[in-house]
């Protein structure tokens, strides 16, 4: 008893400093809240003007979500990236997903091809088939320099990738080819089915190979092969995955930027995207 009657005042103090922070923090929201009219993508942007004030001075803008997949937010956010496109001068869309099959929806929307098969590893605010029709169309309207690109800011999965080191690298021996084949066919959630040495013997596959392929067509899907090798071994095998892969696709998108023409979007989790340590709630932070 003596032992809680001791706390219970550090206890009353520390709760009411926190009320107090929390209720700082939810008048500041209050100030610099908008309502949301509509999540309705082809509704005119009357009540979202204000950005064109708000993100005067900003060239890259990021588009975060607290889950994945909620259908508000993807609505929510086909209704901006319309908007900042049309009227902020957005030509370049990263999203968090794959590198590959932002590839083949860029293609799309770009006119270089005309079909697009089913594509995941994607937010889905930019590969539904209305808004890559929309962006199709806006592109069109557009000289080639001024027309909208989307990228990936990572590589999702063996199969893929490595698809593209076969047809682009050449002079694979046969023994490195089957093991690069052994990574596309059995490749399973979390990377389970792979030993630490096969990692290491991919790695070192990868490895010889970009000595012998500089500057190479090849070479960059090296590079991307390698990013994740590297993250899926860390991940299986110790606690540096997640940090391992925000530090790749933070290389990823810089390289990006680089060459942007335009103001940029960053489609992804809010986790990728908060200035403060992923897994802690930013309110807390901010208190």
């Amino acid at each position: 008893m003596k032992l809680l009657f001791l706390f219970t005042p550090f206890l009353f103090a520390t709760l009411q400093g926190l009320t107090q922070s929390i209720d700082s923090v939810v008048a500041g929201l209050n100030n610099i809240a908008r309502p949301i009219l509509t999540t309705d993508p082809d509704y005119n942007f009357g009540d979202i003007e204000f950005l064109k004030t708000t993100l005067k001075g900003s060239a890259i803008i990021g588009l975060g979500e607290s889950t994945h997949g909620t259908e508000v937010y993807t609505r929510y956010k086909q209704r901006l990236i319309r908007f900042l496109v049309s009227n902020m001068g957005v030509k370049t869309i990263i999203d968090e997903g794959d590198i590959l099959a932002a590839e083949k929806v860029d293609d799309y929307i770009n006119g270089r091809t005309d079909g697009l098969a089913s594509v995941g590893n994607l937010r889905p605010a930019i590969t539904k088939i209305t808004e890559l029709n929309w962006l199709r169309a806006y592109n069109r309207t557009q000289p080639d320099d001024q027309r909208v690109h989307i990228y990936g800011a990572e590589v999702r999965g063996y199969h893929d990738i490595i698809e593209k080191v076969l047809s682009t690298v050449p002079n694979i021996e046969d023994s490195d080819r089957k093991v690069l084949k052994r990574f596309t066919e059995d490749a399973g959630i979390g990377y389970s089915n792979f030993s630490e040495a096969e990692f290491k013997s991919l790695n070192n596959i990868i490895t010889k190979l970009k000595t012998t392929h500089k500057e190479l067509p090849g070479e960059r899907y090296l590079n991307l092969l390698y990013q994740l090798n590297d993250f899926a071994y860390k991940d299986r095998f110790t606690k540096r995955g997640f940090k391992t892969r925000d530090n790749y696709m933070f290389e990823n998108i810089k390289a990006i930027i680089s060459k942007a023409q335009g103001r940029v979007i960053i489609n992804a989790h809010n986790g990728h995207l908060q200035k403060t340590k992923f897994g802690a709630l930013a309110l807390w932070a901010t208190c």
